[in-house]
């Protein structure tokens, strides 16, 4: 073999070297990734507190209230944000039992979820609420918010939609699509557009309210709201 051959067939065997090293490398890639996903699926799912399972007069994904209500309320919070469920354990629920449900109020829930449990858990409500049962998903992940680093694991989100009977090969297809995170980002981008800067923030036909703040604050302000606009 010529000198000139030789190391053109050196050169061949070289680039298969590294094309089998570069293939060995995906392969592991793909096999770590697939085990991590299994063992994520395989966690414990540890105790549910369960709530009643209550839907909004008029609830509409996200939304719930007549659509042509005089007020709008537009809920900013983060699942992950203990303030957030003391909103909507306390102050928020008695907006929905005295505006809402009499038809006064439309409430609308926006999204801010930041990488993580944060995230997860607004992607699982989403999922929820393209099977019209956001809100009852939206009680369940605040009865479980703890803090705890496992607290909206993916067992956990998928546990959540058992109680609620949701279609589960629905949820999962969901919750790996691309629709959840574009509806989280347009919500994301709304939040900046009115310069959200803390969770929760209610926004009442354009004026905020920040925290966590006692019933007769929100009343105050819807009932200030419903008075500018006549019958």
């Amino acid at each position: 073999m010529s000198k000139r051959a030789e190391t053109r067939s050196l050169q061949v065997r070289e680039r298969m070297r590294q094309r089998l090293i570069a293939a060995g490398a995906v392969t592991l890639v793909a096999v770590a990734i697939g085990g991590f996903l299994i063992w994520r699926t395989n966690q414990p799912i540890g105790e549910i507190v369960e709530v009643p399972k209550v839907q909004p007069a008029q609830a509409d994904g996200r939304s719930a209230g007549p659509a042509d209500a005089k007020v709008t309320v537009e809920v900013f919070s983060n699942f992950t944000c203990s303030h957030c469920g003391t909103y909507a354990k306390n102050a928020g629920k008695l907006v929905f039992q005295n505006y809402v449900d009499s038809g006064k109020v439309r409430v609308q829930y926006r999204y801010i979820a930041f990488p993580g449990a944060s995230r997860e858990a607004a992607i699982a409500a989403e999922c929820a609420a393209q099977q019209d049962q956001f809100w009852p998903y939206h009680d369940l992940l605040f009865a479980n918010e703890t803090g705890a680093a496992d607290q909206f694991s993916q067992p956990r989100l998928l546990g959540f939609a058992d109680k609620l009977q949701l279609q589960g090969d629905t949820f999962r297809a969901c919750m790996a699509s691309t629709t959840p995170i574009d509806v989280i980002e347009a919500d994301m981008a709304r939040a900046t557009e009115l310069k959200i800067e803390s969770t929760p923030s209610i926004v009442v036909n354009g004026e905020m309210i920040s925290g966590a703040r006692d019933f007769a604050t929100f009343q105050e302000l819807i009932e200030r709201k419903l008075k500018e606009i006549p019958s």
